[in-house]
């Protein structure tokens, strides 16, 4: 699931994840060069933990396709 940027929305929908499913979060965006701040990333984490168990959540980078034929410059 798609959580790097304000737009994404919260993570509310994790509510209706069911039984003992894993959700992978992308929390680290592709989109542009800057580093995450890692308070920010921790932060947005416990907010997901609202919904499901901490051990059920794996985090990923979003799912870094590129708007453009250029892509996106990163560090």
């Amino acid at each position: 699931m798609e959580f790097d940027d304000e737009r994404s929305g919260d993570f509310e929908p994790l509510k209706y994840i069911n039984g003992d499913k894993q959700v992978v979060l992308g929390l680290i965006t592709s989109k542009n060069p800057r580093l995450e701040d890692k308070e920010t990333i921790i932060s947005r984490i416990k907010k997901a933990t609202e919904y499901l168990p901490i051990d059920r959540i794996c985090v990923s980078p979003q799912c870094g396709f590129a708007s453009t034929e250029e892509g996106n410059k990163l560090s």
